[in-house]
């Protein structure tokens, strides 16, 4: 007889942890990205960062509905030099909230896009951002 390990995300509406994506606070910059960016995808409800600082190195797209990000005093460093580039990007969507998630650099929510490397908004409904 074979067993297979079993990971939350296997079982459907089960949190999402970008740590089974490959994200770390010692992974590289190009890796945390694209781990959150294939977690937050994969997500149907919750979405768990654990403590730590994260460095990424461009967008984190947040283009799902109905999700929670749950930062567990998580940082993200935006290693990007660009001033246009934001480090979270909430576009087209309804009903995120991102509680307990520090972005460093200019932590500031925008919601024109006119700079800033914090979080961007657009034509989203009901985004809390808290704690």
């Amino acid at each position: 007889m074979s067993l297979t390990k079993a990971h939350n995300r296997m079982i459907a509406g089960a949190p999402v942890n970008v740590l089974d994506y490959g994200a770390s606070p010692s992974a590289s910059a190009a890796t945390n990205t694209s781990a959150f960016n294939t977690a937050i995808a994969a997500a149907t409800g919750d979405v768990v960062i654990p403590a730590g600082t994260y460095q990424i190195n461009n967008t984190i797209d947040v283009l799902v509905d109905n999700i929670r990000i749950i930062a567990h005093g998580a940082t993200l460093e935006c290693t990007k030099n660009a001033f246009s580039t934001p480090s979270i990007d909430i576009d087209g969507v309804e009903n995120v909230v991102i509680d307990g998630l520090s972005v460093n650099r200019n932590q500031t929510v925008d919601d024109d896009f006119d700079g800033g490397n914090g979080i961007y908004v657009k034509d989203s409904t009901t985004v809390i951002v808290q704690n």
